[in-house]
């Protein structure tokens, strides 16, 4: 079950890095600020290239989230979000 769910999910994400490397984005994308690597159930060191556990988002750094309160009324803004409406979608064919 473990192996099966495993590949699901690679797959998943293949796709969605084949999806993104299609279009060029005109917007960052922000870091979590994830500094802790887990294995399927504790917090591990960091795992080395190859290993498993590999590739969690601790292992990569990106831009640093930021956010502000624009009129002082309480409702924060993500400083990196992309502004104006969202880009059309093409349909494929």
């Amino acid at each position: 079950m473990k192996q099966t769910y495993c590949l699901l999910l690679a797959s998943f994400l293949g796709v969605i890095q084949f999806a993104g490397a299609q279009q060029k984005l005109t917007y960052p994308i922000v870091d979590t600020a994830q500094i802790r690597c887990y294995d399927d159930q504790t917090e591990v060191a960091f795992p080395k290239s190859g290993a498993a556990f590999f590739g969690q988002d601790a292992h990569y750094e990106g831009t640093e989230p930021t956010y502000r309160d624009n009129n002082g009324d309480g409702y924060i803004s993500d400083d990196e979000a992309p502004k104006g409406p969202p880009p059309r979608r093409q349909r494929r064919r």
